[in-house]
């Protein structure tokens, strides 16, 4: 009996680590941007840190940093158990597999890493998971640095808001600078 192959899943779960912690690199390099060397070498901890001593333990952007953290630290450690792995870390790859009842396994993966590991799932879920992820939390980040660091405009304070629906449609974006002007919201673009 031949069992099919999914090519070589192995290296293309590697480069996948890989670039999703290129991500992370650049949002962190972006963050830098704002705060320069107050980050300092933990990276999204540090950051986390930061966020606590500027805006307080329940500010707005420090819940964002300490929800994004997670993930972002589970992306840095399976790219560095990816590559160098050793007795207390390393990602576990199968491809198809033949299981006892004669059905087929889809590929799967499990990450070894004392801090943040990850229990044998299907492959392509965890790919989806992590491309989803990493789109929301670049997204979430960009909008709360931006709103964490807003000055206000001609004496009018300004804030980073989500847009509704129509206003996505009409401006092409998510979220934009606004200004409350009584109870109403203008947005500025």
């Amino acid at each position: 009996m031949t069992v099919p192959s999914a090519g070589d899943v192995r290296g293309d779960t590697k480069a996948l680590l890989q670039k999703a912690d290129h991500v992370a690199v650049a949002l962190f390099n972006i963050a830098k941007l704002f705060y320069g060397d107050e980050i300092g070498p933990r990276w999204f901890a540090s950051l986390h840190k930061l966020a606590c001593e500027k805006y307080g333990d329940k500010g707005v952007f420090t819940e964002f940093v300490k929800a994004a953290l997670p993930f972002l630290q589970f992306v840095r450690n399976a790219r560095n158990a990816v590559e160098h792995p050793d007795k207390t870390k390393g990602v576990k790859v199968t491809n198809i597999t033949l299981l006892p009842s004669g059905e087929l396994n889809a590929p799967s993966i499990g990450v070894v890493h004392p801090e943040t590991p990850q229990p044998q799932v299907p492959l392509l879920a965890l790919m989806q998971h992590i491309a989803d992820q990493l789109a929301a939390a670049f997204e979430g980040m960009l909008a709360n640095l931006c709103s964490a660091n807003v000055r206000p405009f001609a004496g009018m304070p300004l804030d980073v808001i989500e847009y509704s629906e129509d206003q996505q449609k009409a401006f092409k974006c998510r979220y934009g600078y606004a200004s409350q002007m009584g109870d109403q919201i203008v947005p500025f673009g």
